[in-house]
Parts: structure tokens; C-alpha cells; sequence
């Protein structure tokens, strides 16, 4: 999934309230399971992009795992992956204004 960042924040997960939303028609029902309801949240600013991981099954951006509750910055094209470092799930752009 390729997602040009356009609002200011995206909560990424299976859960309903979700922007960016897993559901089992999408993705295989053993990466769902690695997904939590709100696995993680990116937020604009002005100036950077950050992501901060609530997931139990951990968050990793380029492969390397995000700690729990902790923000990054995120540069262009990095790869996000939820629950494991082989399920890729999103590559980001992010348009700063």
C-alpha cells in the first residue's frame, strides 16, 4: 500500500476508527492477527513527519523495530511494516507544507 500523507494525522490499524484500515479481505487472516486495533499513528507538522508505535507486535520502519509509545521521524519512502519486518505494509510520501 503506497500512501501519499495529505491530512495531518493517520491511525493505522484493523480497528473501525482507523484512517488507514486492515481489514481480512485485504491481507492474509496470520498478518492480521499481528495487527492491533490501533497499531500506530503518523502525525504531520509543518515541518516533519512522525510515526509512534501502541502495537504488542511492534512497528518497524525500514526494518528496524519502533519502541512502544516512542515517536520517529519519517523521511520520504520509508517502509513501514506492522507485526513483523517481512509484512510490508506501507511506503510513505509526505508532502510538508
Amino acid at each position: 500500500m503506497f500512501t501519499e500523507l495529505t491530512e495531518n494525522e493517520y491511525a493505522i490499524g484493523r480497528g473501525e476508527e482507523c484512517t488507514v484500515r486492515f481489514t481480512p479481505s485485504e491481507i492474509t487472516e496470520a498478518d492480521l492477527e499481528l495487527i492491533s486495533r490501533t497499531h500506530c499513528k503518523i502525525s504531520k507538522t509543518p515541518t516533519e513527519v512522525y510515526l509512534e508505535d501502541f502495537s504488542r507486535n511492534g512497528t518497524y520502519v525500514n526494518r528496524k523495530k519502533v519502541r512502544r509509545h516512542k515517536r520517529i521521524i519519517l523521511k520520504n519512502n520509508d517502509e513501514i511494516s506492522l507485526g513483523s519486518p517481512e509484512f510490508r505494509g506501507i511506503c510513505v510520501n509526505k508532502t510538508v507544507t
